[in-house]
């Protein structure tokens, strides 16, 4: 009995199999051409191809809706650019002549790409390529990008199960290493200033590499060419005194095995930095090397202080940040495709600046002397007298080349080391402790000044009345020389060191080779 029923049902299940197979006349399978990196603030970037493979057969198909998503936003059309817009192509079977698909909706801000699929009486096997967007990661968290595609029911046309999500970006990156100082000598890596506008080390040097292979590009390497400038990186430098100049600025790009033409791989739209001009922008006119990592270094080699810079300059660093360029938005406020020359180019990218915090290239450190007496007295009937002057005027003069000091006045700081008890620091405020400061305690280019040890240490809080040890004098204006001698003023009188510590932002103190002293 069970076996008379089963054999009817068995027969109404194949007949409803043959009827689906006969009823999904136009069946597509798709396929991609995946791009193998692209950039996570490009705006730009090109998508990989995707591509429809489909059988037909006899039974009539109706206009079909088919979908696409790619979940991010699209940023160019049917028309733009103009070589290479969003198209379908490569158009073979049943989808030749009239059964062509078309799109019909470039949704920009969604991300979808509508087509239509027209009615076929009888269809036959054939394939079509969607090819040509550009979508914007810029913000998206996607580390690969894959596209999604549908079709609407009940026309005859259908997705072949399991083939309806293509890849079409394998690997989303970032696009730029942060930018470091290089070991280079010279130029030098960094770059020191004094505040009292003397140039230490003059330049600088960094390297700026890109993250993958084929990130930096020419614009002929860039959407087959269809673009309307190369990959460019924008430099952007913050803390230039008002009247410095940084010039001499260059850069060359390198890459393992390779060899480019010299000053002409990596072209820099200037060669001069200041407060007012602080951006420099480098593109690639040249093809790259893709199989490759491709580092720039950028360097600036002199440091020049104009006649409006004032002085002394503010302590601090001179830094600057990399990004891709040129940067821009994805779409217009109104969300429609970017196309002119300033807005609209291919490739740019979102603002993105690295690192984070800037990376100083050069310091400027405050302007001083650091003089060390070894050996001072104010016991018993002995003192000690001592003479700093400020020899920042001297007769070579401030012209280029001629050499001479750049005049300066300043504060003078003296810290004090008993051999017992503990230690204490002064710095003058007024005229009434010693001879030669200012009211303000001030110590004039071209002025020397001579205290007692004693009157310092009368004049300062929780310093020894009786003092034998050494002392610190330190002044925030370079070329200060010194002098002291012991005596009691009847019959002994014996001069002591004033010795000149190279600044110790210069050279450490706490190395273990040779401190380095002068007179």
């Amino acid at each position: 009995m069970k076996t008379k029923m089963l054999m009817p049902v068995l027969a109404i299940l194949l007949v409803f199999g043959v009827a689906n197979t006969a009823f999904a006349q136009l069946s597509c399978s798709v396929a991609s051409t995946p791009v193998s990196r692209d950039t996570d603030t490009g705006h730009t970037e090109v998508v990989g191809d995707l591509i429809f493979n489909c059988t037909g057969g006899p039974t009539a198909t109706t206009t079909a809706t088919m979908t696409i998503d790619y979940g991010v936003v699209i940023t160019n059309s049917t028309t733009y650019p103009a070589g290479k817009p969003i198209a379908i192509i490569s158009n073979t079977g049943g989808f030749a002549a009239a059964g062509a698909p078309f799109i019909s909706v470039v949704s920009n801000t969604t991300g979808q790409i509508v087509l239509t699929i027209p009615a076929q009486a009888a269809p036959g096997a054939g394939s079509f390529v969607l090819t040509g967007v550009l979508a914007s990661l810029a913000g998206s968290g996607k580390t690969t990008l894959n596209a999604n595609v549908s079709v609407s029911p009940g026309n005859n046309v259908l997705i072949t199960a399991g083939q309806n999500n293509a890849t079409v970006i394998t690997s989303i990156l970032p696009g730029l290493k942060n930018p470091v100082l290089t070991t280079t000598t010279f130029p030098q890596s960094s770059g020191l200033v004094l505040s009292s506008g003397n140039i230490v080390t003059s330049g600088f040097s960094i390297n700026i590499g890109e993250n993958y292979i084929d990130m930096f590009r020419s614009a002929a390497q860039f959407n087959s060419g269809f673009s309307t400038n190369s990959v460019r990186i924008l430099l952007t430098f913050a803390g230039i005194p008002t009247g410095m100049t940084l010039g001499g600025c260059s850069a060359v790009v390198t890459a393992p095995g390779t060899v480019y033409p010299a000053g002409t791989a990596a072209i820099v739209s200037g060669s001069t930095l200041t407060a007012a001009s602080n951006t420099l922008t480098i593109e690639f006119p040249l093809d790259l090397n893709l199989t490759a990592l491709d580092t720039v270094t950028f360097s600036c080699l002199t440091d020049v202080l104009g006649s409006t810079t004032v002085i002394p300059l503010t302590p601090g660093n001179i830094t600057v940040t990399a990004t891709l360029a040129p940067t821009g938005a994805a779409l217009s406020a109104t969300n429609t495709v970017l196309t002119s020359a300033t807005a609209g180019q291919i490739p740019r990218y979102a603002n993105s600046p690295l690192p984070t915090p800037p990376l100083p290239v050069i310091t400027i450190v405050p302007a001083s002397t650091n003089l060390l007496i070894p050996y001072a007295v104010a016991e018993g009937a002995y003192d000690t007298g001592i003479a700093i002057a400020n020899t920042t005027t001297d007769p070579y003069g401030t012209a280029p080349g001629a050499g001479g000091a750049r005049p300066q006045g300043g504060t003078i700081t003296f810290s004090f080391y008993p051999r017992t008890g503990s230690a204490c620091t002064v710095t003058p405020s007024t005229g009434s402790v010693g001879v030669g400061l200012t009211s303000a305690g001030v110590l004039d280019t071209g002025r020397t000044y001579t205290v007692l040890l004693s009157e310092l240490l009368r004049s300062g809080t929780g310093c020894p009345t009786a003092f034998t040890g050494y002392v610190f004098a330190v002044t925030n204006f370079t070329n200060a020389h010194g002098s002291a001698f012991v005596s009691d003023f009847r019959n002994f009188t014996s001069y002591t060191n004033v010795l000149v510590l190279v600044p110790p932002t210069l050279a450490s103190r706490s190395v273990t080779f040779a401190e380095i002293l002068g007179h």
